[in-house]
């Protein structure tokens, strides 16, 4: 069990199997180490703090219409509690069906922090009957995510794409619409010295999400994500520049 913990590179099933089993042992004691494990300390590390605030920060100043996080703590609203306050947070994992459908039809509005996978102290998605649950037993939340990817341009950012969801998401979205309908970018850690047979495989995987779902992989070394956001704020992409290039008067 350990081995499959400790794989950085490990597939998102290997890690959803290893949830369940521990939960499976001893479903109150998981719960709480979990908890304790995502709660932030109140004497935290000040550099640390700092650091996600600027990260934070860069991804807002991207002016993104909302966001969608996997983790279950409470960071991202407290941030925005105090630096976005317009935001508004949903759990669709842990809201009933109607409202679901609700938000889905006034996301436009406002703009929305979604965690995809739960919230501490509710329901979290992190073994196998909870992604049943999700994916079998809540039409509204599937409907949410298909609507999502469908209708918004989409920025991957510590992300590995390797969840349940997220494969039944895009294979969904596919099969009822055939070609992307949005482009979508995600960032990928670049690392040194990878195994010439997994980095294959990465370019493989990169290639197929580029050509069925429209995600275009970007890779990056972890300490130039920061920057790397930071310069999209400032910068106009290629998109733009060929857009201004023919607005142009030739005279």
């Amino acid at each position: 069990m350990a081995s499959l913990l400790a794989d950085p590179q490990g597939r998102g099933e290997s890690l959803v199997e290893a949830a369940t089993l521990l939960r499976r042992a001893d479903c109150e004691l998981f719960d709480q180490l979990l908890t304790d494990a995502l709660t932030p300390s109140e004497a935290g590390d000040i550099k640390a703090e700092q650091a996600y605030h600027a990260k934070h920060k860069a991804l807002l100043d991207l002016a993104p219409k909302g966001i969608v996080t996997v983790n279950v703590d409470d960071c991202h609203e407290n941030f925005l509690q105090h630096r976005a306050p317009s935001w508004r947070v949903h759990d669709p994992v842990n809201d009933a069906e109607q409202k679901i459908l609700e938000l889905a039809a006034t996301l436009s509005k406002q703009p929305f922090l979604i965690k995809a996978h739960g919230s501490l102290g509710r329901r979290v998605v992190f073994d196998y009957p909870a992604y049943r649950d999700l994916l079998e037993k809540s039409p509204g939340y599937n409907a949410l995510m298909a609507h999502l990817f469908a209708h918004y341009q989409v920025l991957f950012i510590g992300f590995g794409l390797s969840d349940i969801d997220f494969d039944w998401l895009i294979d969904t979205t596919v099969r009822k619409f055939g070609s992307p309908l949005q482009p979508h970018v995600a960032v990928q850690l670049e690392e040194d010295g990878v195994d010439p047979i997994r980095l294959a495989a990465a370019d493989a995987k990169a290639f197929r999400l580029a050509e069925r779902f429209g995600i275009h992989t970007v890779r990056v070394k972890a300490e130039g994500i920061q920057g790397l956001l930071e310069r999209a704020s400032r910068e106009p992409g290629q998109r733009l520049l060929r857009l201004i290039d023919d607005c142009k008067s030739t005279d």
